[in-house]
């Protein structure tokens, strides 16, 4: 228990201010009094008559209680609160909390990293996957492609000169599946001699693309813009007489962007 003031008054909330406005000097009202075992000094406060005039008498109650604390030996005074200080312990916990929260986050973050890159990976072998299933299945059309070509480059040879046989050869190729939009059988010089389907009107024109009459070999070009203005590539087959003499060349333009063989293929495998 602690040496305090009792403040007596007629008033009971009247003390209670008093309590409240002279704090530091330990002021307590007689209610509390019986909790402390040491009890300095009684005072009696007359002519309260309410909070307003305890007020008026707080100075003379300053006044009064003001000698009997500096009478109180320094032992019996009320103990001054201990300032918190940081000691090993709390440094201790704090930097262990500190540590969890480090790796916890550090665990987090590596393993978003893992999964992100199993992911990237992943998408990248089944793209490749994609990717090499479908230049698979194109080769194995344009191969084929060639090859029907390469059969109707030996049939035109023999009647090379015939403007009809020409013309009824390459309605075959065209007719014969989807494979091609359109045919044609040009010269040596590249003069188109023959094409199919006659709509088009390719007769008497210059071949596009003067890469394979000077190649003179069979070959598939890259994609480029056709004279009608279509996206095509051009698959084509040289043509040679009896006596090896180079004749011209037949070939089939496949247009990337309407229906045909190719097409079909690609919305086949389309993801």
């Amino acid at each position: 228990m602690t040496s305090s003031i009792v403040v007596l008054t007629p008033v009971g909330s009247a003390t209670e201010i008093f309590c409240s406005a002279v704090n530091p000097l330990r002021v307590i009202p007689w209610s509390r009094a019986l909790k402390h075992e040491k009890i300095v000094e009684v005072l009696v406060l007359q002519d309260c008559q309410g909070a307003r005039d305890a007020w008026g008498h707080l100075p003379l109650l300053i006044a009064a209680i003001s000698p009997k604390l500096n009478s109180i030996p320094p032992e019996r005074q009320m103990p001054s609160q201990p300032k918190p200080r940081l000691n090993l312990r709390i440094v201790l916990l704090a930097f262990a909390m500190f540590s969890a929260v480090a790796t916890l986050a550090n665990t987090f973050w590596v393993m978003f990293n893992i999964q992100k890159q199993e992911l990237v990976e992943s998408a990248l072998d089944g793209n490749r996957a994609y990717a090499t299933r479908i230049a698979d299945a194109l080769e194995g059309v344009l191969s084929s492609d060639l090859d029907r070509l390469k059969y109707s480059s030996t049939v035109v040879s023999t009647t090379f000169s015939n403007r009809q046989l020409l013309a009824v050869e390459a309605r075959r190729l065209l007719e014969q599946d989807n494979s091609f939009n359109s045919v044609l059988v040009t010269d040596a010089a590249g003069i188109i001699v023959a094409s199919a389907p006659e709509r088009l009107q390719l007769n008497g024109k210059s071949l596009q693309g003067r890469q394979p009459l000077e190649r003179r070999s069979a070959m598939i070009s890259n994609a480029f813009q056709s004279i009608t203005g279509n996206l095509v590539v051009f698959v084509s087959h040289p043509v040679f007489d009896a006596n090896g003499q180079y004749l011209g060349l037949v070939g089939g333009t496949i247009r990337l962007e309407q229906q045909n063989t190719l097409r079909a293929l690609m919305d086949l495998n389309r993801r």
